[in-house]
């Protein structure tokens, strides 16, 4: 008498569909976890932005003065100002997404640094504060 060996080839069906809901199951607990994730990555360069800007601010701001004797803040509204462009150049942050407020001497007391979702704001002496949007104060 021969015996006959059955081998079975594949998965069954049952099989597969159990293994789709481990996966899905994984997946379900690691989107949220890395979501979180990238969201605090991008706060924290946000953050980093802000600190960058105000210190090149803080630069330019002790070179023109030593200049020119005062830096007046009309002379920083102008994303294509000389001000503007050496800040760029100090923080790599484009003049179109930063904005700097000043004192009545022109030293820079405000810096506001937006990305696509969020705006950071930094106050000498403070926190920086992210908030939702892209506005400017």
């Amino acid at each position: 008498m021969k015996n006959k060996i059955n081998f079975k080839k594949g998965f069954t069906m049952i099989e597969i569909i159990v293994v789709f809901a481990v996966i899905a199951i994984l997946v379900a607990i690691a989107i949220p976890t890395m979501t979180h994730y990238i969201d605090a990555a991008r706060n924290n360069e946000l953050s980093a932005n802000a600190n960058g800007v105000y210190c090149a601010a803080l630069v330019v701001y002790h070179e023109t003065n030593a200049e020119a004797g005062s830096v007046k803040p009309s002379d920083w509204t102008d994303s294509s100002s000389p001000q503007s462009k050496r800040i760029k150049e100090l923080s790599d942050v484009n003049p179109s997404n930063f904005k700097v407020d000043f004192d009545t001497n022109g030293k820079p007391v405000k810096i506001q640094v937006k990305n696509g979702t969020h705006t950071a704001i930094l106050t000498p002496n403070s926190a920086v504060e992210i908030k939702k949007g892209t506005d400017f104060d």
